[in-house]
């Protein structure tokens, strides 16, 4: 899951658009991991970009 996730931040980012995320899952200890994941994804990105 995350991988997709990670492959649709790049894409998304790369036209230049927006990206923001909603994570839905059952547990709270996976939803923090998902998120730190990805919120460092989104820092990579951005600074790739600069």
């Amino acid at each position: 899951m995350t991988t997709k996730a990670e492959l649709l931040i790049r894409r998304v980012h790369a036209r230049g658009e927006l990206v923001a995320f909603s994570i839905a899952e059952p547990g709270t200890a996976a939803i923090g991991r998902i998120r730190a994941y990805l919120e460092d994804v989104l820092v990579e990105v951005a600074r790739l970009s600069l």
